[in-house]
Parts: structure tokens; sequence; C-alpha cells
């Protein structure tokens, strides 16, 4: 199971449990660690967004480039998150510094 997040003006979003999504792991560190709104999220607004990015715990998380005709180029909170969470993972897992 994969978890999907947006960015919209610096701002974390991702769709509530209650549109089929499962508590995963790095979902719940993310609502725990930064300001993210949980909200249904509709079709129409995939163009709004500035990022997309999925997470699970097997592969962490990964940018999405497109969804539809909707081309995400912009990275830059995707990779100030990505960061956050490989140095939490390093620390824990005693992980050489890449």
């Amino acid at each position: 199971m994969t978890n999907l997040f947006f960015v919209k003006k610096g701002r974390l979003i991702t769709p509530s449990l209650s549109c089929g999504l499962l508590p995963g792991t790095v979902r719940n560190y993310l609502i725990s660690r930064y300001d993210v709104e949980e909200r249904v999220v509709f079709p129409e607004e995939i163009g709004d967004f500035d990022e997309a990015f999925v997470t699970n715990a097997l592969m962490g998380m990964l940018p999405v480039r497109q969804l539809d005709d909707v081309a995400y180029g912009e990275k830059s909170v995707w990779e100030a998150v990505w960061r956050d969470y490989h140095d939490l993972l390093r620390q824990a897992l005693d992980w050489p510094v890449l």
C-alpha cells in the first residue's frame, strides 16, 4: 500500500483515511513531524498542486513526476522532507552519510 502526498505553496496535503488509505508508518511519521492537512482530495484539484510524492515503508518516499496530464517539476519540499526522513533512518540504523 502506498500513500500519496501533495504540496501546495509549501504545505503538505494528504488524503484522509476516510478516502480508503491505510495509516502507514511513513505517513504517520510525516503527520507527526510536519503540519500536514488531511482531507479529501478531488481529481479536479490535481493540477493545482506544486508537487506530489508517494510513501510506504519499503521504498520510503518517491516523487511523482506526472498524474494523468499534470506534470510536477518542482521537488524542493519533497527533497527537504526526504532528507529529514533519510537522516532519521541513517541515525536509527547507523547508516553511513551519503
